[in-house]
């Protein structure tokens, strides 16, 4: 069977997020896991604390942020540092907003678990911010109609 270069870079991907997923979950599985829905009704409950959320992203140029489709206008505003975008676990995410089609999460559903440090409400981000140290289990996959 003989793949074509985007097919062959799509899979490899895919198989790199796997295998990264797999390693990293065993060692997130500490992480209070919630939604973005719980942190929007309860924010001082997780405030400083390490937590695992598992959403969908969107966005690309001016920044990333988590919706949860049960209360999806909300949105937790992704603040990933330089140095943690280039971490190998991360890294892939950016490949596929960035690399894969046209910019950005339009046309695209793209879902991951991510761990960090959440951080309180606040005028720009009503639900706060997650400063995100590790991401597993990136799924993606093109959607023209953006759903």
């Amino acid at each position: 069977m003989k793949f074509d270069s985007s097919k062959r870079h799509k899979f490899l991907l895919t198989l790199t997020g796997l295998v990264i997923s797999f390693v990293l979950a065993a060692g997130h599985a500490a992480s209070k896991r919630v939604t973005v829905c719980q942190l929007s009704a309860h924010p001082k409950a997780y405030e400083a604390r390490t937590i695992a959320v598992r959403a969908r992203v969107i966005g690309g140029f001016r920044g990333m942020a988590l919706m949860d489709n049960h209360c999806s206008e909300k949105t937790l505003y992704l603040n990933i540092s330089n140095y943690f975008a280039e971490k190998p676990d991360i890294k892939p995410l950016f490949d596929v907003i960035y690399k894969e089609g046209t910019a950005g999460s339009v046309g695209k559903n793209v879902e991951a678990t991510f761990v960090g440090i959440f951080r309180r409400p606040n005028e720009q981000w009503p639900v706060g911010e997650l400063r995100v140290r590790h991401m597993y289990e990136l799924k993606w996959r093109f959607s023209p109609s953006g759903e």
